[in-house]
């Protein structure tokens, strides 16, 4: 006979009985013994348990060993501002502007007190797993320097969640760099590409199959999104590089002095528009296409970069600002002729679409 002992209690309990329970469960059947699992972040414990009040215990033990009871003092109040949001509310999180529905998380705890504008819940969860961390109230390796910090890692692991931490922290890393370099992706003067968007298309970037992947964006902004993607070549070691294309010589000029402030900016090469029309320049297929381009030549961009052969059915194709009407029925004309698949990937900020095309590697 083979036994378990319960996790908490150390009560023996006949593996057979449990694997029976398991397997023919019903309505009025026992729910213990089962297995508890709590998380936090990272951290897990999972045990086997054999009555409610064993459960409880483990929940008091987990919240004490991992500083769990301090958090649950944290004053935590949500403020709706829904009905009277205009274009300048920004998320504090993930920096959306276009969302339509926010709250304010106001927390307190102490003397410490902190407010943050968030749009979906996912972001009011990151705000105060912050607030709890910074204000060291509950236990963790590695305390945030900033709110952006800490939802830049968040997105990092949620996007990588097979790689080694080591890897991703050296991301986080190429974030942060590249998020500095461009001036704390200052949204005063630019619209770049959002601050979470910017965090997926890196993610993207290092998991592309392809050894020595070029990445083409047309659009570079502040350069932002094209200094996180080129760090996250020089993360995966190989030859990959970076063409961002623009026919703003102003911008061409902030993205590249800014780009020039990263140890790997040579993977970087910042090229002029001649033509924003047929943009014929556009000829060597990518791995990975982002057009974050103006609206006056948007449209054009992906069924000219399609017939250059810029883009295949093999490359991986992004568009951002997809929430405004416009873009969407951009995107179902883009449909109509061409055959192209549109989906949102991403709903945090000005989210981000993947656009697929027909044939090998497409629908």
């Amino acid at each position: 006979m083979r036994y378990m002992r319960c996790g908490v209690c150390h009560k023996i309990i006949n593996r057979m009985v449990f694997e029976d329970l398991e397997y023919e469960r019903t309505k009025d059947a026992p729910e213990y013994p089962h297995f508890a699992v709590l998380a936090v972040g990272k951290i897990l414990d999972k045990r086997l348990v054999c009555s409610y009040d064993c459960e409880i215990l483990m929940k008091a033990e987990f919240e004490e060993k991992h500083g769990l009871k301090e958090a649950k003092n944290i004053e935590h109040v949500q403020q709706s501002i829904e009905g009277r949001v205009d274009q300048q509310t920004k998320c504090d999180v993930c920096s959306s502007m276009w969302a339509g529905k926010y709250v304010v998380e106001h927390m307190k705890y102490g003397s410490s007190e902190e407010r943050h504008t968030c749009c979906t819940s996912e972001c009011s969860e990151i705000a105060k797993s912050f607030f709890a961390k910074r204000h060291d109230l509950v236990r963790c390796q590695r305390k945030p320097t900033s709110l952006k910090e800490e939802a830049a890692r968040y997105f990092v692991y949620k996007h990588l969640p097979d790689v080694p931490d080591d890897t991703r922290e050296r991301l986080v890393n190429v974030w942060k760099a590249g998020f500095e370099a461009t001036g704390g992706h200052d949204t005063s003067q630019y619209f770049p590409v959002g601050d979470i968007e910017g965090v997926y298309l890196m993610c993207r970037t290092f998991l592309l199959p392809a050894r020595d992947p070029l990445i083409t964006e047309v659009g570079c902004g502040t350069g932002y999104s094209a200094s996180i993607m080129s760090g996250a070549l020089d993360v995966r070691g190989d030859n990959g590089r970076l063409v961002s294309y623009d026919d703003d010589d102003k911008y061409m000029g902030i993205a590249q002095e800014n780009i020039n402030k990263l140890t790997w900016a040579h993977r970087v090469k910042i090229i002029k528009l001649k033509n924003t029309l047929d943009l014929t320049e556009l000829d060597t297929p990518a791995d990975l296409f982002f057009n974050d381009s103006d609206d006056d030549f948007r449209h054009r961009v992906v069924p000219d970069a399609i017939l250059y052969g810029a883009i295949t059915p093999n490359t991986e194709v992004y568009l951002h600002d997809v929430i405004r009407k416009h873009e969407q029925r951009m995107c179902n004309e883009w449909k109509k002729t061409h055959g192209i698949v549109w989906e949102d990937v991403l709903k945090q900020g000005m989210h981000l679409a993947r656009i697929t095309l027909p044939g090998p590697g497409g629908p």
